[in-house]
């Protein structure tokens, strides 16, 4: 079980996803400089486990969560494929290990200032949920 790799395979195999932004625009971590807009960047936040047996004979539920930003210099676009991202996502499970997935925060939009023209940025936090076998 790998979240990175059950997210990238999940978003190459939605067709409503990569119906918005590419697949070959989806990145783990940081996007190269340079990047074409639009763009996805996907980053893990943190990781919980939660022991709920007996110990690890039985295993443990894991919380994972991530974060999905979309880049792009049009607003409303930006927006909408966070939409269809989050909602695409929500309460699914993605893969065998992947118990839930669910949204935590999101989509919030803004600009990045730092930026020589003008790139709005969408993103949302999820919490993915997989059971670990002990």
């Amino acid at each position: 079980m790998s979240l990175q790799t059950d997210v990238v395979s999940w978003f190459q195999n939605n067709t409503a996803i990569t119906a918005v932004i590419p697949f070959a625009s989806f990145w783990l971590g940081l996007a190269p400089e340079g990047s074409a807009f639009p763009y996805a960047v996907m980053t893990i936040v943190a990781s919980t486990p939660t022991y709920v047996t007996n110990g690890p004979r039985d295993g443990y539920i894991e919380d994972f969560q991530f974060q999905i930003s979309v880049y792009n210099t049009d607003p409303d676009a930006c927006l909408s494929a966070a939409l269809t991202i989050a909602a695409q996502l929500e309460g699914q499970s993605i893969s065998s290990a992947c118990m839930a997935v669910w949204r935590l925060t999101g989509p919030v939009m803004v600009v990045d200032s730092d930026t020589p023209e003008l790139v709005y940025h969408a993103y949302s936090t999820f919490n993915y949920q997989a059971r670990i076998s002990g």
